[in-house]
């Protein structure tokens, strides 16, 4: 799940802390949140989501609820995180891709595997896809995207690094059955 998907469903689950469970208090939602969170608390969010898995369907909306009422304004210390990315790094990447046909000359099954492929080269590089590219997104003959890239961050895969100065532009154009060409570079 996405970062802006998982903010709404996390901000409707914060809501329900407001009216806690009978028998809760504020200092036992806090304990709670403290014994979530013990081993890593640089990463509170991430800690909770991994004690969390299997126990509830959503555990990063769940965690990131209960984050919101433990530590508010965590989010807008994360999304203040952010980088540019120098001459070389991106020319390096254009490269990459190149490499990987995103130039005209490759073929591709689909659309979405063309995006996969872009998904690829930039987690060699350290970076990813801002966002999810959905499949209405890339459903057409032909088509061109704007996508925002972020930094990865490997010590907390919820907080990666808005890349300010450069973007991905995506076009492509669907030749025929499983054949997709893909023109792909950082701007």
């Amino acid at each position: 799940m996405k970062p802006r998907v998982a903010q709404e469903l996390a901000h409707r689950v914060a809501k329900k802390w407001k009216s806690l469970p009978p028998g809760w208090t504020e200092d036992s939602v806090k304990k709670f949140w403290n014994t979530l969170t013990q081993d890593n608390p640089e990463h509170p969010v991430t800690e909770c989501i991994d004690r969390m898995e299997g126990k509830f369907k959503e555990p990063g909306a769940f965690c990131g609820g209960l984050a919101d009422e433990m530590k508010p304004g965590w989010r807008s210390m994360k999304a203040a995180a952010m980088v540019k990315m120098d001459r070389a790094t991106r020319t390096k990447i254009n490269a990459a891709l190149i490499r990987a046909g995103m130039d005209g000359n490759g073929r591709f099954q689909s659309p979405g595997r063309g995006v996969a492929a872009l998904s690829e080269v930039l987690s060699e590089f350290g970076y990813e896809l801002e966002s999810i590219v959905s499949g209405h997104m890339v459903n057409g003959p032909a088509g061109t995207l704007r996508l925002d890239i972020a930094q990865s961050n490997p010590a907390d895969s919820f907080s990666p690094s808005s890349v300010t100065n450069t973007m991905v532009m995506f076009s492509y154009t669907v030749l025929g059955p499983d054949r997709v060409e893909v023109v792909a570079y950082l701007s």
